[in-house]
């Protein structure tokens, strides 16, 4: 049987068992594979899209050579909070590299594992909003739900469990509170009607004309920051 689904898996351009993938949107999967196991997701990328994608890497002992050295190591970003830096220059890379090419794809790579699965759920969930293909967190988060349960991801197959979802904001299932707060910046970021740079951005002088405020007291020509 095992035999037969590999198999299957090979005929629909299916990473192999021990990785499984998630196309959240056009051009944009989610990779999650089993610690140690990341042959069957370079195989699958060099068999079906080599020459056009590009990895970028949640998990930090990743084999660059395996995937063709077409590797950004983001693990070191993968904090207890998120840095809204961080995140709107992983999003701007994510969306310069699709904007390239139009047989460009993103591949977000991540292990099984409860931390990873919170950052690449907030990734996922703020690329979708700096892209432009949703403009609500929540339906963002819906959206990659759904695109899971139909790629068979195990790993939120708890979010089926309905004394669960009674019992609480499906949100905060998956995303930690410092992860929905950075997730709501980015939310308000992306509907504006420049997308914010994610370079910082220095203020070196200020020039101001203020006009003094005349009133029964007399003349305040002060200004107030």
């Amino acid at each position: 049987m095992a035999g037969v689904l590999n198999w299957m898996r090979r005929q629909l351009g299916e990473p192999e068992e021990g990785c499984v993938t998630v196309e959240v949107q056009k051009g944009f999967f989610e990779v999650a594979v089993d610690k140690g196991r990341q042959q069957g997701a370079a195989k699958w990328l060099a068999e079906y899209h080599r020459g056009h994608f590009m990895v970028w890497s949640l998990v930090a002992e990743v084999d660059e050579e395996l995937f063709e050295n077409s590797v950004q190591n983001i693990s070191s970003c993968a904090r207890e909070s998120p840095r809204l830096e961080d995140l709107l220059r992983i999003c701007a890379g994510f969306r310069s590299w699709l904007e390239a090419d139009e047989h460009h794809i993103v591949v977000l790579l991540s292990e099984n594992d409860p931390r990873m699965l919170m950052w690449s759920t907030l990734l996922c969930c703020a690329h979708q909003l700096w892209s432009g293909e949703q403009d609500d967190a929540r339906a963002a988060f819906m959206v990659l739900c759904g695109r899971r349960v139909e790629a068979e991801y195990l790993a939120v197959n708890f979010l089926l469990d309905e004394s669960k979802m009674a019992e609480a904001d499906p949100m905060t299932l998956l995303l930690a509170p410092s992860h929905r707060t950075y997730l709501g910046y980015v939310e308000q970021l992306a509907r504006q009607p420049v997308l914010a740079t994610p370079d910082a951005v220095c203020v070196q002088r200020i020039i101001l004309h203020s006009i003094p405020r005349v009133g029964a007291q007399g003349c305040f020509p002060v200004i107030v920051l």
